[in-house]
């Protein structure tokens, strides 16, 4: 150590000699004595601020280390080492090195004694108030200016000792120009209140007030106004805290006097409450009331004339004005009682005097009256929300009341009028499900559930149900709410199949919810109540008569298998099984009609990977499934077949199960005449996708079987749906991560990388009449795989994407929209290389005239839609020469005999118009 010390007056040795000071005390081996001797030596030896950067960085760092280490030892030598401190603080400008300063200035304001020092410290740091400072572009050290204001507001706020020089600068910086240097201010009152102390702002009261109401009612954005506010309750929470000695009995404590002056001013601008200052005003009042019990007493009691106001009131947009400012006092009520005592469940309904107490049978008067009288929603709306403040506010209100406000809720919302009201109860009425779950069992649920049987109109019906939806959030409330509501499918209620879909939707909140927040899996315990529907034999009947409620029902069945343990899995299995068994009269466990199929493949890809399949022999049992759905012929049972099989044996860890099965496939069934060869190469697809997710060779060889058959001109548009069925995420969720799906990383890319070049050899040679084949397999593989290797290749396919354009299947041509959409919104560079062709051929498919050409109105929807992205994302200077063209061009199409299409026309006709010029930076 004294070797470096040493060193300290060679100039070209000091940074050397330092680094190596920091690297010994880092290493936690100097002794306490030498330690303190680092310091003197520095302050005698160097003048700080003549060195670079990294050298005062580094004695900053040293000083930092020292007192980390030994601060009883610095304050023997306190007096030196603070003068030395402010010596090498003062002139310094490097952002990095004030972090430091100032977090070593606190240290020295909390450990050691400075205050015959404490003016020339405080000058030191005030020169840099208020901070200034912007970062450079591609900032590499990442100091930010608010980073900067907090360390220097936290050395301001340290001490008491500050406040006679800081708190006239802080005052004349609020009436400063500069936006910046007045919230700066506020936040640094606001930080300075508590530790100053309210008697050193008492002289300068008046004055502090004027500027805050100044800058209320000109706020230039919310952070201002924030920052405002949070100063006017801190300086109203200090004035509450205050001890107040008076000597007459009627004379005003000091909280009183403040809060009659601010009370005053802003109830002069409620006279007329449309006003600009009347909102910020009942900011204020509400600012005021949540700092202490006493204030919001004081408040409460001056401002009640309000409520008298506003049932004199006639205007309802002055009405809402002065109801909103009530709303707040009673929220400001709410949370001051929160702050000031810990209300448990248990005594949560025990009624307990607040400030608002005394007012709120008025304000219970009030809301009630604006909801059954009011026709103007935002009204309601905030009536709504004054109501819901009260319910939520523990012991304010006695359980009739409590009841009372609930009904009213209920009735809002089975009015089922749409409007902002209504949106904000059913918002209202999820946070009181989630904090008084109780209350809504008892008051809403049932009425909820009854009015489902009673309903006569779909609107109440509806109105019902998404309640109902919306209140089971919370564990108790699912377990109670969900169970019965399936029961109503046994009724006769009026909209059956809106009912199952209700089911459906709370099903997939509930999973959501449980995968989201780690909730215990509740939706696995109503396993019993979805089996209950299948053995009931009318409900299963009305279930199968439409495809739509059997997909619903199937949805809510699988969301129910991936929820459930394996043992549990295998249970649910177990019952299906003897339900086919009982459906087909025999006992074959097969399911023989596509509804069956369904729900059976609903249970099988939801399996987890453990769970047994109870058969004996799982490649006769796939065969056996796969021949029934061939058999069949329909869609649903061949493709439900398809994925129950696929899934199967993408889960399967036993290797000689995949090769049996594919044998026996390839052998007895893909060549089979009786089976329907669209219908085989569905299955062949979805083995194929099976076996690519988990990347086992014989993926590749069905993925090489699949691309040969592009050339064949009677499968290969099926053939292209079938690269598009292995590549692309299943709409159910087939075969995905969430249904336990063995899926291997980067399964995409490497399906990719063996297609592409197949897929661009064959198009080469193959006839005219395929090549289409090629180029819609091509669509499938380009909108399915990640961005980067999309970007990578489209250069090189770019030609054969507008070639697509030229041919008059619809299919391919979405398709290739779809995919020269991504490239518009990932590189538009490369689309302004061929701006002109692309625009014509735009406009081209975007004509009625040319429908027989295979633009339907899907197709000139897609064109119209990318036409319109064009404006937006290619550089101005290309597309505006063709401004006119496409203007004048779209004219003609505003008349399509599609509303879809005339209304896309519209809009992309809109967004040329006011193409005239290139878009501002920020």
């Amino acid at each position: 150590m004294e070797f470096f010390l040493s060193r300290l007056n060679d100039h070209a040795s000091v940074a050397y000699s330092l680094d190596g000071v920091l690297s010994l005390l880092e290493m936690k081996i100097v002794s306490k004595t030498d330690q303190l001797s680092i310091p003197t030596r520095i302050f005698s030896e160097l003048n700080v601020q003549t060195f670079p950067q990294s050298v005062r960085n580094t004695i900053f760092r040293i000083f930092k280390e020292i007192f980390d280490q030994n601060i009883n030892g610095l304050k023997k030598i306190e007096k030196d080492f603070i003068i030395g401190f402010i010596h090498t603080m003062d002139g310094e400008k490097d952002p990095r090195n004030l972090l430091l300063l100032f977090e070593i200035s606190k240290l020295i304001v909390l450990h050691l004694n400075f205050e015959k020092n404490y003016q020339d410290l405080f000058e030191v740091l005030f020169c840099y108030f208020p901070i200034t400072f912007r970062p450079p572009p591609n900032d590499p050290y990442g100091v930010t200016s608010e980073q900067l204001k907090i360390a220097l507001r936290n050395v301001i706020s340290s001490t008491p000792l500050f406040s006679t020089l800081a708190i006239p600068i802080l005052l004349e910086k609020l009436t400063s120009a500069s936006n910046s240097a007045k919230k700066d201010s506020m936040d640094t009152i606001t930080a300075c209140l508590p530790v100053y102390g309210i008697n050193s702002f008492v002289p300068h009261i008046s004055e502090l007030w004027n500027c805050l109401k100044k800058e209320m009612a000109s706020a230039a954005d919310e952070d201002m106004e924030r920052s405002a506010l949070n100063c006017i309750t801190q300086l109203t929470k200090e004035m509450a805290s205050a001890v107040t000695v008076t000597n007459e009995r009627n004379s005003k404590s000091s909280l009183e006097k403040l809060l009659d002056t601010i009370v005053n001013d802003c109830m002069d601008n409620l006279v007329d409450p449309e006003l600009q200052y009347a909102r910020p005003c009942g900011k204020i009042l509400q600012a005021c009331a949540i700092s202490s019990m006493a204030a919001c007493d004081i408040v409460l009691k001056q401002v009640h004339p309000l409520l008298e106001q506003f049932s004199k009131e006639e205007v309802s947009s002055k009405k809402k004005i002065l109801l909103k400012i009530i709303v707040d006092l009673v929220v400001a009520s709410r949370i001051v009682k929160e702050l000031n005592r810990k209300v448990t469940k248990e005594d949560s309904d025990v009624v307990v005097k607040t400030p608002i107490s005394p007012y709120k049978d008025t304000c219970i008067e009030v809301f009630i009256s604006v909801l059954m009288t009011s026709k103007y929603a935002p009204l309601k709306t905030t009536a709504v929300e004054g109501m819901y403040e009260l319910i939520i506010s523990s012991g304010l209100l006695n359980r009739d009341e409590t009841e009372l406000l609930m009904n009213h809720f209920n009735s809002l919302i089975l009015a089922a009028e749409i409007d902002e009201s209504y949106e904000k109860a059913l918002a209202c009425l999820s946070k009181i499900a989630d904090l008084k779950p109780k209350l809504l069992l008892d008051t809403s649920t049932p009425l909820f559930l009854k009015s489902i049987d009673v309903s006569a109109s779909k609107e109440s019906f509806d109105a019902a149900l998404v309640a109902l939806k919306t209140v089971s959030v919370t564990n108790e409330l699912f377990l109670t709410i969900f169970p019965l509501i399936i029961e109503k499918l046994s009724f006769n209620v009026f909209d059956k199949p809106l009912l199952l879909q209700k089911i459906e939707e709370i099903a997939s909140a509930r999973e959501i919810v449980e995968k989201d927040s780690k909730m215990d899996k509740l939706i696995a315990s109503q396993v019993d109540s979805i089996w209950k529907i299948l053995q009931n034999e009318a409900i299963f009947t009305w279930i199968i008569e439409s495809f739509q409620n059997l997909k619903s029902f199937g949805h809510i069945l699988s969301i129910i298998t991936r929820s459930l343990n394996s043992s549990e899995q295998e249970t649910l299995l177990k019952n299906v099984i003897s339900f086919n068994k009982g459906k087909s009269n025999s006992n074959n466990f097969i399911p023989q009609t596509k509804e069956l199929m369904y729900i059976f493949k609903c249970v099988i890809c939801n399996l987890q990977p453990t769970t047994s399949l109870v058969v004996e022999d799982e490649v006769l049992f796939m065969n056996e499934l796969l021949k029934v759905g061939l058999e069949n012929g329909d869609d649903i049972s061949v493709i439900a077949t398809a994925q129950s099989v696929s899934s199967i044996l993408n889960k399967t860890r036993k290797e000689t199960i995949i090769k049996a099965f594919v044998s026996n496939f390839k052998d007895t069934i893909l060549n089979d005449s009786k089976y329907s060869k669209t219908n085989t190469l569905i299955v062949f697809s979805w083995i194929c996708k099976a076996l690519v997710l988990r990347m086992h060779p014989l993926g590749w060889e069905f993925t090489t079987y699949l691309i040969d058959l592009l050339k064949d001109n009677q499968m290969g548009l099926i053939a292209s749906d079938g690269i598009e069925i292995v590549i692309k995420l299943d709409e159910e969720g087939i075969l995905t991560k969430d249904t336990f799906a063995i899926q291997k990383a980067l399964f995409k890319q490497k399906f990719y990388n063996q297609c592409l070049p197949q897929i661009l050899t064959g198009f080469e040679t193959c006839s005219q009449d395929t090549k289409k084949n090629y180029l819609l397999a091509l669509s499938h593989l380009l909108c399915n795989v990640n961005n980067k290797t999309l970007l990578n290749e489209l250069p090189k396919l770019f030609p054969m994407l507008l070639q697509s354009l030229n041919y008059q299947d619809s299919r391919l041509k979405v398709a290739t929209l779809t995919t020269l959409t991504l490239m518009v919104n990932e590189s538009p560079r490369l689309i302004s290389d061929h701006i002109d062709t692309i625009v014509t051929k735009l406009l081209e498919l975007s004509s009625y005239q040319t429908l027989s050409l295979g633009n339907n109105s899907h197709v000139r929807s897609e064109a119209l839609h990318l036409l319109g992205l064009l404006s937006e994302k290619i550089e101005f200077s290309i597309v505006f020469p063709l401004k006119v063209k496409i203007v004048n061009t779209l004219g003609d199409y505003l008349d399509d005999p599609k509303r879809i299409v005339r209304q896309k026309a519209s809009n992309t006709r809109g967004k040329w118009y006011l193409l005239t010029g290139p878009p501002e930076k920020l």
